[in-house]
């Protein structure tokens, strides 16, 4: 066997009793191919194929090419295969972060063009040749949104934040189906994992569950001349990563990074390579995997720093000498001076909707007490009626009643009520009376379901110009309230 021109194994075999010969070179041959973390926007895999040959008493009987990936039960030929996929098994549209690396590798079987097509706001597209490769390149190309959204001739403000990437043929036709990268909100807490895929690839995961970190030192003595001296002790980072909540896609997916040869993670701005050292999987009943978390360490840490430090200028802290003052490194509230109480003192204000500071004054606030909220307080009780409709019924629906009660602005006094009355004005008093009768509308006590159905007719014989007008009312102490609601 010859990997180009060097041999790499040579031996002799005896075919068994039906005369034939059965050689497995799976393992020889995968000494030879190695898919490399990219190191450029287009980073060729040389190493991740080669070309081997085979000679049986020194004459050729096979040449093929090998890349570094497989196919389970594949049903086309290899080449067939690289030539309409990437080669990944990552979700066809995934959700990805502005400066997430992301990257696709692919195997040119024939000349052709990496495309990257963009969406305007104004619903126009453009597209955006990535690359052009020729038969046998096998490159794995970095298509990030933050380097290929900017390739565009619109700025990015214009551009939705969908990014579709596919090959085409030196004609335009498309050879691959197409992969989609869609922009999704970044949090402060992700963390971002590499691994070469079962195809070869490069896949790129991001999880927004915890990690935490912990170090794990083995501490070995020994003594020497009656003196106890310490050996070099064996310490090692160790590492545990939740995943957050996948979905079946994103779960079966998971399975090449926590089965890959060659791992990665982002740890202080570096690409490191790691080692997983355990595992855990959860799978609800509908075998769609939730979570998964494992434990890893770095692949060559050994026992040395290298902290990252900063070059800039410190700042002036000014912190009281221990003879001076109480030692305090911010200043506390205490320390401020008195203010004089006027409408023109601010306060600073957020609302939990809304990203942003904004200021309010003294006298807003004293305003707001004298003319809004004092003149509530003092008015009478408000009764509030709520449905689960839009107030209209049609033959066969029903819909429910809820009442509450308020004092002033903001203070509920539902629970004080201490009677309730509901009344029914269809048009026919004989009717509404009777209805009063019922024995949920003599049980109502602040909700009721109001029926327009064959079994139950709580409307009446009304007019559908009209309709039929409920009024309720409720009694705490001597204040009563009361409203209508026409249904």
């Amino acid at each position: 066997m010859l990997k180009g021109n060097s041999v790499i194994i040579e031996e002799t075999y005896f075919p068994d009793g039906s005369q034939k010969i059965e050689v497995d070179i799976r393992d020889v041959i995968g000494q030879y191919i190695v898919t490399d973390f990219p190191d450029s926007a287009a980073h060729v895999q040389a190493n991740a194929m080669a070309s081997f040959s085979a000679k049986v008493d020194g004459s050729a009987v096979a040449t093929f090419t090998v890349i570094n990936g497989g196919v389970r039960k594949i049903s086309s030929s290899a080449s067939e295969f690289c030539k309409a996929n990437w080669l990944t098994w990552q979700p066809q549209t995934k959700p990805v972060l502005w400066n997430s690396p992301e990257f696709l590798t692919y195997y040119f079987t024939t000349s052709a063009k990496i495309i990257a097509k963009l969406y305007h706001t104004d619903d126009t597209t453009e597209t955006v040749e990535l690359y052009s490769g020729a038969a046998s390149d096998y490159v794995t190309l970095n298509v990030s949104l933050n380097r290929v959204m900017v390739l565009s001739t619109v700025s990015v403000e214009e551009l939705y934040g969908i990014v579709d990437i596919y090959v085409e043929d030196t004609s335009g036709i498309r050879l691959t189906y197409i992969q989609r990268y869609v922009l999704q909100s970044a949090t402060d807490d992700y963390h971002t994992y590499f691994c070469v895929n079962s195809l070869g690839g490069i896949d790129t995961f991001t999880f927004f569950g915890a990690r935490t970190s912990s170090m794990a030192i083995e501490h070995e003595s020994a003594e020497r001349g009656n003196k106890k001296i310490s050996i070099t002790p064996d310490a090692e980072r160790q590492w545990q990563q939740n995943t957050g909540y996948l979905g079946s896609k994103s779960g079966i997916w998971l399975l090449e990074l926590l089965s890959s040869k060659q791992q990665w993670t982002i740890l202080n701005a570096n690409v490191e390579s790691i080692v997983l050292d355990a595992s855990s999987i959860q799978i609800s009943d509908k075998d769609n995997l939730n979570a998964a978390s494992f434990n890893f360490s770095l692949s060559s840490e050994g026992k040395l720093l290298n902290v990252i430090r900063d070059i800039d200028e410190q700042p002036l802290i000014k912190v009281p000498s221990p003879t001076g003052d109480l030692f305090f490194l911010a200043p506390r509230v205490v320390d401020y001076p008195d203010a004089v109480m006027e409408d023109s003192l601010l306060f600073l204000v957020q609302s939990p909707y809304i990203q942003e500071w904004k200021k309010i004054s003294l006298g807003t606030i004293k305003h707001w007490i004298k003319e809004i909220l004092l003149p509530y307080e003092n008015l009478p009780l408000r009764l509030e009626i709520l449905t689960d409709g839009d107030g209209f019924l049609a033959w066969g629906e029903k819909t429910s009643i809820t009442c509450k009660v308020w004092k002033g602005l903001y203070q509920e006094v539902t629970s004080e009520v201490t009677a309730w009355e509901i009344s029914r004005n269809s048009g026919v008093p004989i009717e509404d009376a009777a209805w009063l009768t019922k024995d949920k509308v003599k049980a109502f006590f602040g909700s009721i379901d109001i029926c327009f159905t064959m079994e139950e007719n709580d409307l009446g014989e009304t007019s559908a110009a009209t309709g039929t007008t409920f009024t309720i009312k409720a009694h705490i102490e001597n204040h009563t309230a009361s409203a209508a609601i026409v249904i």
